[in-house]
């Protein structure tokens, strides 16, 4: 099994319907998903009132099989460290490195590409989509 931690960007595409890498991703057998309450805080703001309803259903959907991690103390702490290493790093993006790393994750899936911030920590596998 491959443990996957999503960015929240994947995750729009995937709501976003555009995106069959996506798709594919959350719907592999041999992935297994980590969540976070990060990826719904960054998430569910940017998804129109009209299409809200669906990915919360799609959401539950993928929370009923994916491992939720949610030691958020912690997990603020490593990226405060995570943005004292590269200060580059957006905060939110350090929380999801942050989470990813504590939950062991072999590698953190983004829409970001090779050469932003994002790709600079160590302490996770960061993989553009």
């Amino acid at each position: 099994m491959i443990r996957t931690y999503l960015d929240s960007g994947v995750l729009i595409e995937l709501e976003r319907g555009r995106n069959q890498t996506a798709l594919d991703l959350v719907t592999d057998p041999f992935r297994e998903l980590v969540i976070t309450p990060f990826q719904e805080l960054e998430v569910l703001p940017s998804i129109p009132s009209a299409r809200l309803k669906a990915f919360k259903q799609n959401w539950g959907e993928i929370a009923s099989d994916a491992i939720l991690f949610d030691d958020l103390k912690t997990s603020f702490a490593v990226a405060l460290d995570v943005r004292k290493t590269n200060p580059e790093i957006q905060a939110m993006d350090a929380l999801h490195i942050a989470a990813a790393h504590l939950s062991h994750c072999d590698e953190l899936i983004t829409t970001e590409r090779a050469g932003k911030p994002i790709h600079l920590t160590g302490h996770v596998r960061v993989v553009p989509l």
